[in-house]
């Protein structure tokens, strides 16, 4: 399972506005949500495609994170995979992004970070496998750029 920092980039929208968050939800369990599990399994999916070589779609019928890998979910992942192997560059898969000089907790884990150094460029793509829509135009994204 994958860690998160309660400081982390992806939650960084909700303490961004309102610094108080972090202590009020800390009285507040954990809670299992179907569609948060699912979209572990399918970075987890992307993760094990992109440093193994293979296709999303060889994984059809196995089980990341007590989820099981399925042709839907494989053939969105697939897109995502084909378009991380498609930007040039060196790539970081599952890279973990500290801002510790600011705060120990200010961190989070970019899905993936390539650096194009002939063109002095990063590309921070990220998988969304969601039931709610994201602006890659995020806060998230900042941090990770």
């Amino acid at each position: 399972m994958t860690l998160h920092s309660i400081l982390g980039a992806s939650s960084l929208s909700i303490y961004g506005r309102c610094a108080g968050s972090v202590a009020a939800q800390k009285q507040f369990p954990d809670l299992y949500c179907y569609e948060a599990e699912e979209g572990t399994c399918a970075h987890e999916l992307g993760e094990v495609a992109l440093l193994s070589g293979l296709s999303p779609t060889d994984f059809i019928g196995y089980e990341f994170n007590n989820i099981e890998v399925t042709d839907t979910m494989a053939n969105y992942v697939t897109e995502y995979t084909n378009l991380i192997r498609s930007i040039p560059g060196e790539r970081h898969i599952e890279a973990r992004v500290s801002l510790a000089q600011v705060h120990p907790l200010l961190w989070g884990t970019a899905d993936a970070a390539i650096f194009d150094y002939d063109n002095a460029k990063l590309t921070v793509p990220d998988l969304k496998y969601g039931y709610v829509k994201v602006y890659a135009d995020s806060l998230q994204q900042k941090f990770y750029g």
